[in-house]
């Protein structure tokens, strides 16, 4: 397998006495994140934007990271189908966006939909949420993720 999941096939095996050939790979079923085409300006911005994380990102980000998130797993600045989501959570095909005074709500509207075309659900979440109520907010996160894991 290659390092951008290229390789539909595990190697040969054959005549190794370890089986018959090539074997398929198991995919991910949803086929956004795992797969996808990914052009190298836009994952060189994603990994900038994993550096230089707000301090609200930061806060949220140590509270979800490594499954701390009663073992839901999320990821950070995900490129998802062209566009870089804040966190995401493959499992529940679910985004959360933490939202400052900088979004632009026409751009936002608009990029929810084409998520939503690939099933993917946005939760948007003030900036401020993060600040003054973490556990109501992590609580509504969960709670979403585990209604859409579980359909």
């Amino acid at each position: 397998i290659t390092g951008r999941g290229v390789m539909l096939f595990s190697p040969s095996l054959k005549g190794r006495g370890q089986g018959l050939g090539r074997v398929p790979l198991r995919r991910n079923p949803a086929g956004i994140v795992q797969g996808q085409k990914v052009c190298a300006t836009k994952l060189a911005l994603a990994k900038q934007m994993r550096r230089e994380m707000t301090a609200d990102e930061r806060i949220f980000w140590n509270e979800v990271r490594s499954n701390r998130l009663r073992g839901i797993h999320f990821r950070r600045q995900q490129v998802i189908g062209g566009f870089i989501v804040d966190f995401y959570c493959d499992a529940a095909r679910l985004a959360v966006e933490l939202d400052g005074a900088g979004h632009d709500a026409e751009y936002d509207a608009h990029r929810d939909r084409e998520l939503a075309r690939v099933g993917v659900k946005v939760l948007r979440i003030e900036n401020a949420a993060v600040r003054h109520n973490l556990p109501q907010v992590l609580d509504e996160i969960c709670e979403c993720a585990r209604a859409r894991m579980s359909t």
